[in-house]
């Protein structure tokens, strides 16, 4: 995934099953500013350790982090996003929150 840090014009990413990629590798995300939406549907990579890295993202409004690997701790992490952002949709586990 280096291979994305150049693109900090994206606004919207569609990872699904990406059972392969580690944190390690979601980790560049955190570097795509202009990012809006974000769905990592199913990527058992994703960590609370990458909630984190994301939680940067000021413009993000839409998350899916349904089966993914996150607990508490990383929830706690992207609730800073409502501080940036009037809404923010959260997809987990099949349920819908609108924080």
């Amino acid at each position: 995934l280096t291979s994305f840090t150049s693109l900090r014009t994206l606004q919207n990413l569609q990872m699904e099953q990406c059972v392969d990629v580690t944190a390690a590798g979601f980790s560049v995300l955190a570097n795509l500013v202009s990012l809006t939406a974000l769905k990592v549907a199913g990527c058992r990579g994703w960590t609370d350790a990458c909630c984190a890295a994301i939680a940067r993202l000021p413009g993000l409004t839409s998350l899916d982090v349904s089966e993914t690997g996150i607990t508490d701790v990383g929830m706690t992490s992207i609730t800073s996003l409502l501080a940036l952002s009037k809404t923010l949709f959260v997809e987990i586990f099949e349920l819908r929150f609108q924080l």
